[in-house]
This record gives C-alpha cells, sequence and structure tokens, in this order.
C-alpha cells in the first residue's frame, strides 16, 4: 500500500541546553562567542570528517588553552603546525595552524586561558587563510556539543535544499516515486548551515558548513505516525580518520554548500546498516 509523507524535518546546531561541563574560547575575549567557519562531521576532499572547528582569527591572533594540561607536542614549521596537550579532563587538544610560542617547551603544563601556545600564523606558512582549527580527542568530539565551548550562540536555521528529499528503495537505492512508497525505504535530503557570526546570526560568508544533527518524522492526516528520530547527531564521531566510504550511511555526497545525508540510517553503528522506514508499520 502506497503512503504519503507529509513532513520532514532537520535539525541544525542545538541552541539554548544546560552545560554540564564547559570550556572557554582559546582566543580573546574568552568568554565571548567567536565567528565559527567549519564544524566537526563536514565532508573534506581527502576523504574523512573535518575533525573540528574553524575559529575566525585574524593572523597573529594570540591563542591560549581552553583546558589546563600538559604539552605533549609542538609543531612548529609547515602546514601541519600545531600545539597539543593533554588536558587535565584526559583528553588531547589540538591547536592548528598557528605559530607555537618560542618559550613553549614539551612537557611544560599550561594554563587555561593563561599561557601564550602561539598566535594565528599567515596562510603562507599553513596554505589556509588564517583561523584556528580546534580538535579534541583527535576529532572524536565535537568542541560545539553541550559541554564545550561556552558561551556558543546560533540563532540561525539550517536549510533543507529545495525539493532534495528523495525516497529509494533499500540497499538497491533505486528512486521511489512519493505516490507509491512501500516496503523498506531509505530517506535522503540535502542540507546545509550557515557559518555563524559571533552574536550568532549567519556569517556574511558564501561557504556553508554541516548541520549538527538530523531528525525526521513522518505525519500522516495530520498524525505523527513514525517519531521524531534523531539519526545523526554530531557530538561525536567514534572513528574520525575513518574514510567517507566507510560513513557511506551518513553521506552519498556533498556539492559545495549542501551536504547529502542518509536521514534513515543508525550513522555510527556500522554493524547494523539496515536502518530504513519500514512503511508496513503505518
Amino acid at each position: 500500500m502506497a503512503r504519503k509523507i507529509s513532513s520532514f524535518f532537520i535539525l541544525g546546531i542545538l541552541i539554548g541546553y544546560s552545560v554540564v561541563w564547559s570550556y572557554p574560547w582559546p582566543v580573546s575575549p574568552f568568554n565571548t562567542p567567536h565567528q565559527i567557519n567549519g564544524t566537526v562531521g563536514e565532508w573534506k576532499s581527502d576523504g574523512r570528517f573535518h575533525q573540528g572547528v574553524d575559529i575566525h582569527a585574524d593572523e597573529g591572533t594570540n591563542v591560549y588553552p581552553v583546558v589546563s594540561g600538559t604539552v605533549t607536542n609542538i609543531v612548529k614549521t609547515g602546514k601541519k603546525r600545531r600545539v597539543e596537550i593533554k588536558g587535565i579532563t584526559g583528553r588531547l587538544f589540538e591547536y592548528w595552524h598557528i605559530t607555537p610560542d618560542s618559550a613553549l617547551k614539551p612537557n611544560q603544563f599550561a594554563t587555561e586561558s593563561t599561557t601564550l601556545l602561539g598566535k594565528v600564523a599567515p596562510k603562507k606558512d599553513t596554505g589556509y587563510p588564517p583561523h584556528l582549527h580546534l580538535e579534541e580527542d583527535d576529532g572524536k568530539y565535537n568542541p560545539l556539543r553541550n559541554g564545550g565551548l561556552t558561551p556558543y550562540i546560533d540563532n540561525h536555521l539550517p536549510e533543507i535544499k529545495p525539493n532534495s528529499i528523495k525516497f529509494v528503495r533499500e540497499v538497491t537505492e533505486t528512486p521511489i516515486g512519493t505516490s507509491n512508497l512501500n516496503g523498506w525505504v531509505d530517506i535522503l535530503v540535502d542540507a546545509t548551515d550557515r557559518r555563524t557570526a559571533a552574536n550568532g546570526s549567519a556569517a556574511n560568508l558564501t561557504n556553508e558548513v554541516g548541520v549538527y544533527g538530523i531528525e525526521y518524522e513522518v505525519i500522516k492526516d495530520s498524525v505523527t505516525v513514525l517519531g521524531p528520530i534523531r539519526s545523526i547527531t554530531f557530538d561525536s564521531i567514534p572513528n574520525p580518520n575513518d574514510p567517507y566510504d566507510n560513513f557511506g550511511y551518513v553521506y552519498k555526497y556533498y556539492d559545495q554548500k549542501y551536504y547529502t545525508h542518509w536521514a534513515t540510517n543508525d550513522a555510527w553503528n556500522l554493524d547494523h546498516p539496515g536502518s530504513f522506514w519500514n512503511t508496513k508499520q503505518l
């Protein structure tokens, strides 16, 4: 029997949550939001997830630890220049695209918001426009999650590409028309979010960033019959270094603005790829 989807929702970065544990920003002012130019979970051309957040900062901006800890690695030259600190929380924090301060030494204890780690490096040294890339545990944790960078404000809603919701047959990916939805169905959707300015509005930049989470809901005759189901949340990525092919359950492709997501799949449980919408449940 054919089914009809009348509503489908996608959610972006959550705001208004209570913070259980949090840390300040790595650039001054430490207790004020800063512009975000890149988020955890974006597709990268070399086949991986973007493993941190890109914080807007001018060349020469001072960078400080977000959590006190021991300096474990300093890379002073090349495009991968960075400082790594094993925080007192037990997690590793990496500060990329900076020129390390000459006074900083391995095994030194660095104090939150006090010890100068270095300065944001120029493009000629990193190959990227000046910014600070912050990673937590090699990208396993999202610094913008509940319990990360605080405060953070995002007042701009994410966006679904017009007419991008697609229904395909489970496994075969054969397209299914909306008038003939039956059996096991996967739902794909193209979605994006805007770079976030310090005040929480959309930054005046052309490139977009990935969404924080995806949630879908099936409504029939104004009554919810399935969901809402949160299938993807980028709070953490179990194995951020795995190639994107291994995370095909999350993304299908990227067109420089929109990311195509498998909204129905169990994003991080690769032993259970058979997540789908069973229309026979209706």
